[in-house]
């Protein structure tokens, strides 16, 4: 892959990205890739996709918004701050179950739609894709006020991410050693709880209940740092980091 050429020797120094939660871990690799090998620098934020873009919105400095849906960053291209959504990369929907509940992918579903389902953690759907996929998935085999009753809201919202101090555990891994029996989420997530905590186990959703998000990517301007970054987020090398950390 080829970068764009800077039209100033400054401009590749630093671009502004905010992106979703689910999106940190490999973005930092990311970053380190395009400093080492360009002199690149990305000052990122990560939230909830809701939280980043009520932000852009409110008129903080941004250059590429990365969402966990294309919906969210195509409210810009309507609204004429950006040209466009680029697709980059996908993330499925699966469950990750505490391991002394012996629940397998051919089960999951008779678990959910006994008559006292499990306690089941998401993320705020109204904010976060991941919440809404997962909502999304479990209506497919629960009833509306089933639904509500089994389900908790483990994290999300519109407030700033907590920063995690290194190997602190995050509120979806506390939760399922807690409070939940089993969560559903992003595979990205899972797998990351999963490497947290040796009481968690990824289940793969069955047929019916399986949900695929299509990330996007907007640009919020033409300068030649923000296409560079566009660039390399989408070349071959960044897509095996992004598989690493359960991405398509």
């Amino acid at each position: 892959m080829t970068l764009h050429k800077p039209e100033h020797p400054d401009a590749l120094k630093k671009v502004i990205l905010f992106a979703a939660g689910s999106l940190s871990q490999a973005f930092k690799d990311v970053a380190h890739a395009i400093q080492a090998e360009h002199g690149m620098a990305i000052a990122a934020e990560f939230g909830s996709t809701a939280r980043m873009a009520k932000l852009i919105e409110e008129g903080a400095a941004c250059d590429i918004f990365a969402a966990a849906d294309r919906e969210t960053p195509q409210k810009f291209v309507d609204s004429g701050k950006a040209k466009i959504v680029i697709p980059f990369i996908r993330n499925d929907t699966v469950a990750v179950a505490r391991k002394n509940l012996g629940v397998t992918s051919a089960t999951l579903q008779g678990l959910l739609a006994s008559v006292s389902p499990a306690s089941i953690g998401i993320s705020d759907p109204l904010t976060q894709p991941c919440g809404a996929n997962a909502r999304k998935a479990l209506s497919a085999v629960l009833p509306e006020d089933i639904l509500n009753k089994a389900v908790h809201i483990v994290t999300g919202g519109l407030d700033k991410k907590k920063e995690k101090a290194p190997g602190e555990k995050s509120d979806y891994t506390v939760a399922l050693e807690k409070d939940v029996d089993l969560l559903i989420l992003f595979r990205s997530t899972a797998q990351k709880i999963c490497a947290q905590s040796d009481q968690a186990e990824l289940i793969e959703l069955p047929p019916s209940m399986r949900i695929t998000a299509q990330y996007g990517m907007a640009l919020l301007n033409e300068k030649p740092a923000t296409r560079a970054l566009a660039d390399y987020i989408q070349s071959q090398k960044m897509r095996r980091i992004f598989e690493k950390y359960g991405f398509q």
